[in-house]
Order: C-alpha cells, then sequence, then structure tokens
C-alpha cells in the first residue's frame, strides 16, 4: 500500500515541477495582466510531495518487503 502510494505522491510532484513549464499553462496569468507574479508555492507543493514520496518509501520498505 505504501509503495502505491509513494508512486501515486511521486506523480504529483513531478506534476507539481513540470506544470509550468509547458507551453500551453493557464493556470496563472502572466504578470503584466494581473500585476502579481505566479503562485509561487505550486515549487513549494511539488517539495512537499516529493518528500512524502520518499517517506511513504521508507516507511514500505520497513514493513512491506
Amino acid at each position: 500500500m505504501f509503495t502505491i502510494l509513494a508512486c501515486l505522491f511521486l506523480l504529483l510532484a513531478l506534476d507539481g515541477v513540470f506544470r509550468g513549464r509547458t507551453l500551453y499553462d493557464d493556470s496563472w496569468r502572466p504578470a503584466e495582466e494581473g500585476g502579481e507574479s505566479p503562485p509561487s508555492h505550486s515549487r513549494l507543493r511539488a517539495v512537499f510531495w516529493g518528500a512524502l514520496s520518499i517517506l511513504c518509501l521508507v516507511i514500505a520498505s520497513q514493513y512491506e518487503w
């Protein structure tokens, strides 16, 4: 179960990393239009999912295998 969760969290982390690098990303407006910068919490969220993925892999290695 923890291995599957680790894979899911890893996919969410990769999605957060590569989402801002796509050509047609409409999740935020350019800084010129709205007067604000794109949200920086997407990188923090990717780090959070990556940390959860590593934690689940450690738990899985101790208890599932």
